[in-house]
């Protein structure tokens, strides 16, 4: 890393132009993008779906999807991906739905397959793994059938892998997962037993480690009390060897550790290395293991298949750790397909066939209830939890809504047409179902996926002032600003916490990318830096934050003659026009510093960042642009303003030379900017820019002028 220092000087409004990345808005969750949620655990915890949903109540649209599959959809910007498959697994496909409207956006064949798994049809479909998903790609995942990385905007094929193969015997299920830039699939056939770490950009195999249990098939039969233990194994050879899980990334103790369960055995392993760290031996017919292990109070919690034995394993062990590790057990109303879901302490499950929902304490195991949703109904999608609530879908097409709570009180029964096989998404406050046929997405009347509504204010200030008299502080909410001079923007504004009457306080705007144009009032907020709004910094740093939305049909800057030169537009995009008159009512409306306005943005949005500061220099304290590219002739104009600017050296996407270039242009009229250049760094050091330990307290002591 290369850190360049030409002085400093002073600023506090923040506008923040951010391009890609995990999103909250309102504490909800912005992206769903892997089985089960950002977190692999089915949780989201500030998400407020609604009281009533069904099939013919708050369903904002339905979307027929072909053929069939029992993919979880993922979410990551406006974008729902499934996968789906010819019921006789001849041919794959990749849909992507537009999470505004329920459109088609991309129907992908991705793989032909020549000779398809036949047997045990009705047990699982060709297309029952759920892809992942992150900014510009989605890996979808087809088990021995194959894999393949896709271009999200375009639906190009970026790499695939053939050649990894597995008698699955009852086709595949395991999901693929991601760390840092691993992507990581399980093979447990019934001939072989793999996991694989692949290189996400590129599809090469950076390691492969085989696993095997070491226990006798026969051996577990007779156990069982089976006599013609012999004749059983023929039936089903290897049928023992056989597992469906996905595996689960967690972090103990400061390292990181990728828990996987196989057939009779769970492993965890180093992510890095694929060394094997520790290992817990599974009673019984522990195989065809499916749930996914869910990480809480420093345990793992893990299901072991057949044998259908919950284990909170504490994973701070090496070697077999059976007999050492395991805090508690138990085989009580424990699923064989279904995962549990952790809220509020309490760890909740439901059977595949009863319907029998379990409460257990998840520290000690106690059970703590159990109560039956309703006869005779089947429950093969994993529950998730919301709001001090846990949601159970059936096969039945019943969503059972109960409290997260030691007494069993069932608050709602939501009927769908059809049944669910596939875990749900959640994304902001709204719900995205899959039935047999159908995706859904349930949100309250009048609000987008993902968001609150949208209330149009004409004074901020009003808005503001009616949040705080109703102890909305410490939040984002929601508005609608309206230009004067014509349009508008969807806006989120957070509040500080209980801010002081008479106080002005410094205003973070934040202005998002290329990913995050629309006007869902939601998608803006991807990519913003969480640190400036947590607890510990606004004990420090108490600021304004507003969040304007871009629609898609404009820009927060513009080249015309890209990539000839980086000149921009003689006048601003109106987007950007209405943020600038936005900042100036913020500023003449609302306690505002005008002293301290701060702006930064990445990628899109570091472009926002040069740009709104070379048109508006006056208004701006300091400018921290992360991967952006400026207008050098305006170079004169911008330096007056402090700038911190940060730019990966191998980025393929924005060049590092438009940053270099800056940074020089500053300092020859006299400015005295920060240049930071990580090295063998591309496109998405955003989490590193902003979590550099001097960035924060050096933005907040700039300020224009005395402080008012």
């Amino acid at each position: 890393m290369k850190k360049l220092r030409a002085g400093v000087t002073c600023i506090t409004l923040m506008l923040t132009l951010s391009s890609a990345g995990f999103a909250e808005a309102n504490g909800t969750q912005r992206h769903w993008n892997q089985f089960r949620g950002p977190q692999g655990d089915g949780t989201a915890t500030q998400a407020r779906l609604p009281t009533e949903f069904g099939e013919a109540k708050n369903v904002r649209w339905k979307t027929a999807i072909h053929d069939e599959g029992w993919s979880s959809p993922v979410v990551w910007g406006d974008q729902v991906w499934v996968t789906t498959g010819r019921k006789d697994g001849s041919e794959l496909f990749a849909l992507c739905v537009d999470l505004t409207t329920g459109k088609v956006v991309h129907d992908i064949k991705v793989f032909e397959v020549s000779e398809p798994q036949a047997a045990y049809d009705g047990y699982n479909t060709h297309a029952t793994p759920t892809p992942i998903v992150e900014e510009g790609r989605i890996y979808v995942h087809f088990g021995a059938y194959g894999t393949a990385c896709l271009d999200t905007r375009t639906g190009a094929r970026l790499w695939e892998r053939r050649e990894l193969q597995c008698d699955h015997r009852v086709r595949p299920a395991s999901s693929p997962i991601m760390d840092g830039d691993l992507l990581f699939l399980v093979y447990d056939g019934v001939d072989v037993q793999f996991i694989a770490a692949l290189d996400k950009k590129t599809g090469a195999t950076r390691w492969q480690r085989e696993r095997k249990s070491g226990v006798d098939f026969e051996a577990t039969l007779k156990a069982a009390g089976i006599t013609d233990t012999k004749g059983t194994a023929k039936k089903k050879p290897n049928d023992n060897r056989k597992a469906y899980a996905t595996p689960t990334i967690l972090e103990h103790q400061g390292k990181k550790q990728l828990v996987s369960p196989a057939a009779e055995v769970t492993i965890s392993y180093d992510p890095a290395t694929g060394e094997e760290l520790w290992r817990v031996r599974h009673e019984g017919w522990g195989w065809n293991s499916a749930c996914r292990p869910i990480y809480d109070n420093g345990l793992v919690y893990v299901i072991t298949g057949f044998a259908r034995q919950l284990l909170a394993i504490r994973p701070d062990g090496t070697g077999d750790v059976t007999d050492t590790r395991v805090v508690w057990k138990t085989r009580k109303g424990v699923p064989s397909i279904s995962s549990p879901v952790i809220a509020e302490g309490l760890l909740f499950m439901v059977d595949d066939q009863g319907g029998i929902v379990s409460c257990l304490d998840a520290k000690t195991g106690v059970e703590l209830g159990k109560e039956r949703l309703g006869y005779g109904s089947r429950h093969w999608a994993s529950p998730l939890s919301a709001d001090g609530k846990v949601y159970f879908f059936s096969k039945e097409g019943d969503v059972t809504e109960i409290a997260s709570a030691r007494e069993f009180r069932v608050l709602a029964n939501h009927q769908f047409d059809e049944g669910f096989t596939a875990g749900p998404a959640i994304v902001g406050n709204a719900l995205i179902l899959r039935s047999a046929s159908h995706l859904y997405c349930v949100a309250d009347d009048g609000t987008a996926p993902g968001g609150e509504g949208n209330a149009t204010n004409a004074s901020i200030a009003a808005t503001i002032s009616r949040a705080i008299s109703e102890n909305r502080t410490g939040q984002f909410i929601e508005a609608r600003f309206v230009s004067d001079q014509g349009g508008a923007l969807p806006l989120q504004i957070f509040i500080p916490a209980n801010p002081a009457k008479g106080t002005r306080y410094p205003l973070l705007v934040f202005l998002h990318g290329a990913g995050e144009l629309g006007d869902d009032n939601l998608q803006q907020l991807a990519g913003f830096p969480r640190v400036f709004v947590s607890p510990e910094n606004q004990a420090k740093h108490p600021c304004y934050v507003i969040a304007p939305q871009c629609p898609k049909s404009d820009a927060w800057s513009s080249f015309p003659e890209y990539p000839a030169n980086a000149r921009s537009s003689a006048s601003p995009t109106v987007a950007t026009r209405i943020a600038i008159e936005l900042v100036e009512k913020l500023i003449a409306e609302c306690n505002i510093d005008p002293a301290r306005v701060y702006v930064t943005g990445l990628s899109f949005g570091g472009e926002g960042t040069f740009d709104i500061v070379s048109r508006r220099p006056d208004l701006f304290a300091a400018a921290v642009p992360i991967c952006g590219i400026a207008d050098v002739e305006k170079a004169s104009r911008m330096a007056s303003v402090p700038f911190w600017i940060f730019h990966g050296d191998r980025d393929e996407i924005n060049p590092v030379k438009y940053s270099r270039e800056a940074f020089q242009a500053l300092k020859a009229n006299g400015a005295t900017p920060i240049y930071t250049e990580y090295q063998d760094a591309g496109h998405d050091i955003w989490g590193r820019a902003y979590s550099d330990p001097g960035l924060i307290p050096w933005l907040f002591r700039q300020y224009k002028g005395p402080l008012l």
